[in-house]
């Protein structure tokens, strides 16, 4: 593809190598061949080839991880009468 050939070993979930395996099929290219266009365009930007984009986030886990803790908060956590007890107690 580019001249002389290494091999290289990257570590990725199973689902994102079958994933990506169907799409490159889909396009007619092998994995390896995509791996070896993305390494090109890395090195000859310096950069990412794409925007990256924070991976989404599954919302219930998120509000049910609050609630438990918000849950043991109410239980074990310290509570004051006023905001100038709360205040005396961490300056």
């Amino acid at each position: 593809m580019f001249g002389m050939q290494m091999t290289i070993k990257v570590n990725v979930d199973q689902q994102v190598r079958r994933r990506a395996d169907e799409a490159c099929a889909a396009m007619g290219i092998e994995l390896s061949d995509a791996v070896g266009l993305f390494l090109d365009q890395v090195a000859t930007k310096k950069k990412l080839p794409f925007k990256r984009v924070a991976p989404a986030f599954d919302v219930a886990a998120v509000k049910a991880k609050w609630e438990a803790e918000a849950a043991w908060a109410m239980k074990h956590g310290k509570r004051y009468a006023t905001a100038k007890e709360l205040l005396a107690d961490i300056v």
